[in-house]
């Protein structure tokens, strides 16, 4: 894989057959083609428990995550699908 500091020229010498899938017309299909349908993928969702103590760096007990498994096809994969997972719905509050 690339690190931080290496360009485009090096991930696409790392990964052979990104830069295709990525200026493909139809990425959903690229992916499908070479790597075919996944089933399910890992989801995670995130939360500040409360019990950790900001101002003494407690992240490993303030920061949490839960991970899960969601079914998909390659419909669910495309970017507009995906915006359901990352909005705010309109009842959640951002505490700081």
């Amino acid at each position: 894989m690339a690190d931080y500091f290496g360009d485009d020229q090096r991930l696409f010498a790392t990964l052979p057959g990104l830069k295709e899938i990525l200026t493909s017309e139809s990425i959903e299909r690229e992916v499908v083609v070479r790597f075919g349908t996944p089933d399910f993928y890992t989801a995670r969702k995130y939360y500040v428990d409360e019990s950790g103590d900001f101002f003494l760096r407690e992240d490993d007990v303030r920061y949490r995550h839960v991970k899960f498994r969601k079914r998909t096809d390659v419909i669910q994969c495309s970017t507009l699908s995906l915006n359901d997972d990352f909005q705010m719905k309109q009842n959640e509050e951002i505490s700081f």
